[in-house]
């Protein structure tokens, strides 16, 4: 008897009420995907260790698919779903905030036709029209699109989706185009939508530049939309323009407490790149990212608020855009309210990166009107290192600075 079939069972002795069904794959189901069909609102699907090598479906409101442990990252890195070349890993239609992905690897997805021109988008992850899942802990690995233009290698957001992902990794996922091609978006791609990242890592994405067109936004790539980062690095991702990001549109993405590190671009604007989008860079470190030429920050219009540009080649703020920069430490200078342009001793302790040594410039920096969610004052405050109640600059400043050790 399967365990769904004994969870109804209980129900009907107890008194009729209905209970929520936990079922197992392999155990219940062979297929992840047959478990998926089985639910209902409420179900919990548990998919054990393996490679499941299959392509998902997710319609259902309220069903939550996880692995045995999704706080084990060893767990995590050994349930996986392998797409296998078939299309998109997994996709969202019709989901809410009560859908949940947890604790899974998605990997070996290539798409699903998106574009006239037979290309393909979303190699991990599509969520069309409307679909606003929640994704914890998952990795989002080695997925690709194709075609003569394709989009999202690991993410894909159209009409109006808003899925929030949390501690979630999205990485080494690559945009494959042939000829005068165009891709948009290693990592994420969104259009006309709204999602979330909390404490997650978009890293070594790519979108390879196809003369005479441009490879755009190798970590992320969003057009009309108004994305929101919290906590998150962006690192080691590669386009033509934007290594970073991009944002094209009116929208208005918000990065508040981010790292934006290490990206690369062939041309300009090798940490992000916008144009007129509305972009609000608040308490955000921008450091160590290449470009052929120009600026790591090139987002015309954009805000920039206690943020630190530091050690980007050639520049770190696109000399041609127009840009609010204020309480920033940038290397070089900018004029700007409460701007400096000092080295901010970053240094890395347990396992944070970026960090600002105590005496750094960039400590107490901030905004006098605004302060520092954790400071000295705490009483697990190290007594060595002074930092008082008033904002830093960085991403690890700011009223909202307690989110990066796992509390707001």
């Amino acid at each position: 008897m399967s365990s769904r079939r004994r969870h109804w069972l209980a129900s009907i002795v107890i008194g009729g009420t209905s209970q929520a069904a936990i079922v197992h794959v392999p155990g219940d189901h062979a297929t992840i995907q047959d478990a998926i069909d089985a639910a209902g609102t409420g179900d919990v699907v548990v998919v054990h260790p393996g490679v499941y090598q299959e392509t998902l479906s997710i319609s259902v409101k309220g069903v939550t698919i996880r692995s045995i442990d999704p706080g084990d990252s060893v767990i995590v890195a050994t349930t996986v779903v392998d797409g296998s070349g078939l299309g998109s890993v997994v996709t969202f239609a019709a989901t809410d905030s009560t859908t949940m992905v947890s604790g899974l690897t998605l990997t070996g997805g290539s798409g699903t036709p998106c574009c006239l021109d037979g290309g393909t988008c979303g190699g991990g992850i599509y969520c069309g029209a409307g679909a606003s899942p929640r994704l914890d802990r998952c990795v989002v690995r080695d997925n690709s699109t194709v075609g003569p233009r394709s989009e999202g290698a690991g993410v894909y957001c159209i009409e109006s989706s808003s899925p929030t992902f949390v501690d979630c990794t999205i990485t080494g996922n690559e945009i494959v185009v042939g000829g005068e091609g165009e891709g948009y978006g290693g990592g994420v791609y969104c259009n006309d939508s709204d999602p979330v990242f909390v404490a997650c890592e978009i890293s070594e994405n790519m979108v390879p530049e196809q003369y005479p067109r441009f490879g755009v936004g190798g970590g992320l790539h969003c057009v009309a939309s108004s994305p929101v980062l919290e906590f998150c690095t962006v690192a080691g991702n590669e386009a033509a323009v934007g290594g970073g990001m991009a944002f094209q549109g009116a929208g208005g993405a918000r990065i508040e407490n981010c790292i934006i590190r290490d990206n690369r671009s062939t041309h300009e604007s090798a940490a992000a790149e916008g144009w007129n989008s509305g972009e609000v860079f608040r308490n955000c470190v921008i450091a160590y990212n290449s470009a052929g030429w120009g600026g790591a920050y090139g987002c015309q219009g954009g805000t920039l608020t206690h943020c630190i540009l530091w050690g980007n080649e050639p520049a770190q703020v696109s000399p041609w855009i127009s840009a609010s920069l204020s309480y920033c430490d940038v290397e070089g200078g900018w004029n700007g309210k409460g701007n400096i342009d000092a080295d901010p001793l970053f240094r890395t302790r347990l396992g944070f990166d970026l960090l600002l040594a105590s005496g750094s410039p960039c400590i107490d920096a901030g905004d006098p009107a605004r302060e520092d969610g954790v400071f000295d004052g705490h009483p697990r405050w190290p007594g060595w290192y002074s930092n008082g109640a008033r904002a830093d600059m960085g991403a690890y400043g700011g009223p909202r600075n307690a989110g990066w050790l796992g509390r707001d």
